[in-house]
């Protein structure tokens, strides 16, 4: 599959996971437990998702759960070292256990899951690290620290009871913290310099980063994937509060939630820029990795139902050009040959998203202009005025932050020059609501991926029919899953 010599979907593909199948249960590997039996069923996991043949991720949820209940079997929960083995079984084991244990917490995230594994229960120590001239740490053990920080967020998003919103600020600053702290050479410069909350300046997102390279692919993955990581841990945590916020259209940077609201938009385009970036100087590989291509549909979603919720919104405009910048990804991801139903559905599905939002932009434009007419009728003073209220009430530190992503918004980025947008929407679909779709409306549980968004937005089959207003609709009812918000929009603890 990942072999950039062979087509993209060669078939010989499900013929090695056929055969591999054919093999577990030849050795009986529920009885017979053995490490390479993990390492396979790890595999095929990951393999599925990226063939996504059962949809929604119903072949590799289980996978994992299975691969994690053997793990425990096997007592991989508990270092080696307690039974006095080997130490390249130790070593092994311990390489094996934080691998498996990091994917299933981040695929757990992506379903809106509980995890397989209590970090409470297990002790096992990060794998030896590889020596180094600088001591840094290596992408493999950054890796598992930030899985272990997405075990606690998860761990908190599960509970019945939630947390009070301070819980979410104290893990935002351990997050912040971490990410801070990675060494220089695994810092990603495409995320840095579309985060102003942290990087006013473009130049200092430039001198806290190394230059990319079109030469070095491993660290070039390595820096993409780490950021792209941080960046859906962080939405992950923020992500109930950022529903909140559009449901309540009032509140947005007003709101005691606001960090969370711009924090979520923030980091879905930081996603994007992180994708794009790596497509464009390894296309051949990028197309293979279907992760990245999750993550940047599910971020255009989170932002496209921003501006179909409130189309007024300072930063709705922002929303669209990463809406159009994801476009512009998917088309040349279908151009690049991974021309599945999946991305062609996918691609379907951004247009029609960015018509509706399109639309819903002018006749908010239109009815706000004839308003200020109006208004300026009676009194000219009165517009200014009360423009002017409005950014008094607003948090200065906040009010700047959110002018920074504006500002920094489609620098650098092409416009939508390659495909054709679907046909705008008509009025009686214009008025589809999202976060009053279902009782509680929420952000999204996840197919097979790890931003999670949403059980089953990346699975159209060829057999679906084609992307239409209505389907574009239960996408989105999809895409905010009222389960995970049916205790946050009832009220949130603040102390």
């Amino acid at each position: 599959m990942f072999n950039i010599e062979m087509p993209n979907y060669d078939p010989s593909t499900e013929d090695w996971l056929h055969l591999s199948e054919l093999a577990l249960v030849k050795g009986r590997f529920l009885s017979n437990n053995m490490v390479a039996g993990l390492q396979t069923l790890h595999l095929m996991a990951h393999l599925h998702l990226q063939l996504d043949k059962g949809g929604r991720g119903d072949n590799s949820w289980p996978l994992w759960g299975l691969v994690m209940r053997l793990v425990q079997a096997m007592g991989m929960h508990r270092d080696g070292a307690r039974w006095n083995l080997s130490q390249d079984v130790i070593e092994e084991r311990r390489k094996v256990f934080w691998e498996l244990n990091a994917a299933d917490t981040f695929q757990a995230h992506c379903f809106s899951r509980p995890c397989a594994i209590n970090p409470e229960h297990c002790d096992v120590e990060f794998p030896a690290e590889p020596l180094h001239v600088s001591q840094e740490k290596s992408y493999s053990r950054l890796r598992f620290e930030l899985s272990q920080l997405s075990s606690e967020i998860l761990h908190m998003a599960m509970k019945v009871r939630k947390p009070p919103y301070s819980a979410v600020t104290d893990l935002d600053i351990r997050l912040a913290d971490f990410e801070r702290n990675l060494p220089f050479s695994l810092r990603c410069r495409a995320a840095f310099l579309s985060m102003p909350s942290r990087y006013p300046h473009v130049q200092a997102a430039i001198e806290a980063s190394p230059e990319p390279s079109r030469r070095s692919m491993t660290i070039s993955f390595q820096q993409s994937n780490l950021a792209l990581n941080i960046s859906e841990t962080i939405i992950n945590l923020h992500r109930p509060y950022y529903a909140k916020a559009l449901y309540d259209i009032n509140e947005r940077t007003k709101s005691i939630y606001a960090p969370s609201f711009l924090t979520v938009i923030e980091r879905c385009g930081i996603i994007i820029a992180i994708v794009d970036d790596i497509h464009t100087r390894f296309p051949a590989v990028s197309t293979r990795q279907w992760n990245f291509w999750y993550h940047v549909f599910g971020s255009a979603l989170c932002l496209g139902t921003l501006v179909l919720r409130d189309p007024k919104n300072s930063m709705a405009t922002f929303a669209l050009t990463q809406v159009d910048a994801a476009i512009n990804l998917f088309t040349s991801l279908v151009q690049h040959g991974a021309n599945t139903p999946r991305y062609c559905r996918n691609l379907q599905w951004l247009s029609k998203l960015r018509a509706r939002a399109s639309s819903k932009m002018a006749t908010a434009s239109t009815a706000a202009q004839q308003a200020d007419s109006l208004r300026d009728q009676g009194d000219p003073d009165r517009q200014e005025i009360g423009r002017e209220d409005r950014e008094d009430s607003e948090d200065v530190e906040l009010l700047g932050w959110r002018t920074r992503l504006i500002e920094r918004a489609g620098q650098g980025r092409p416009t939508i020059r390659t495909i054709q947008l679907a046909e705008t929407p008509t009025d009686s679909h214009e008025s589809f609501d999202v976060l009053n779709a279902s009782p509680h409306g929420h952000i999204h549980r996840a197919p097979q991926g790890e931003l999670g968004m949403g059980d089953n937005i990346m699975i159209p089959g060829s057999s679906l029919p084609m992307v239409t207003p209505d389907s574009t609709n239960e996408l989105l009812q999809d895409f905010w899953d009222p389960m995970l918000l049916q205790d946050i929009l009832g009220g949130i603890p603040v102390e």
